[in-house]
């Protein structure tokens, strides 16, 4: 069985059929859902349909922290613009939407495999990693034993890489970030396999 594993669609319709289209191209045959999957996005009710269908077909679905504020569960505080957009999301979904989301577990485990969105650890809460080497350490928590942990939410808050004038260089960051994570798992190839699809 291939799995195809989908994280922070938040509401963006035309990624996800992209993505589903790809991963069956690839011969996924079951999918897993990790959660935020509405915010920001211009269509949570097409992206809540399609995934619940999916869902009626045996995928695994979790909850996120921007899906449990849609449906007035707080989790942890959002960010002013995660905010304004959870606001608008509500206006659009109705009953349907709404009983899907608040249908969602935090976390499904199947045999030896844990699905969540955020921390292994405390599932209801989104746990933001402030250096790399907590970030190892929770990798290796979550990844003790047997079992597999599939998240979808890790967010690794280093220190930006800067132009000469100050400003943020996104591509500088990216890079840092990539060849911290790549350096990782070439030291543990027996333990994580990191796929990652850039969609431009």
């Amino acid at each position: 069985m291939k799995l195809a594993l989908f994280a922070d669609i938040h509401s963006n319709l035309e990624a996800i059929t992209a993505c589903l289209t790809h991963a069956k191209a690839l011969g996924a045959t079951r999918y897993a859902f990790l959660g935020d999957l509405v915010g920001y996005g211009a269509d949570p009710v097409a992206v809540l349909d399609l995934i619940e269908q999916h869902a009626t077909e045996g995928a695994v679905v979790v909850l996120g922290n921007h899906d449990a504020a849609a449906i007035g569960r707080v989790i942890d505080p959002l960010n002013a613009n995660a905010e304004a957009a959870i606001a608008w999301t509500q206006t659009q979904l109705r009953d349907k939407q709404r009983t899907f989301l608040d249908s969602l577990p935090l976390t499904v485990r199947e045999a030896n495999i844990l699905f969540v969105h955020a921390s292994a650890a405390a599932p209801e809460r989104s746990i933001y990693i402030k250096q790399f080497t907590f970030t190892h350490a929770g990798l290796l928590e979550v990844r003790q034993g047997d079992g597999n942990s599939f998240w979808g939410e890790l967010t690794d808050e280093i220190a930006p890489a800067r132009d000469a004038d100050g400003k943020v260089d996104i591509q500088g960051t990216m890079q840092i970030i990539t060849s911290i994570v790549e350096g990782w798992v070439r030291e543990h190839p027996e333990q994580w396999l990191w796929l990652h699809r850039r969609w431009r």
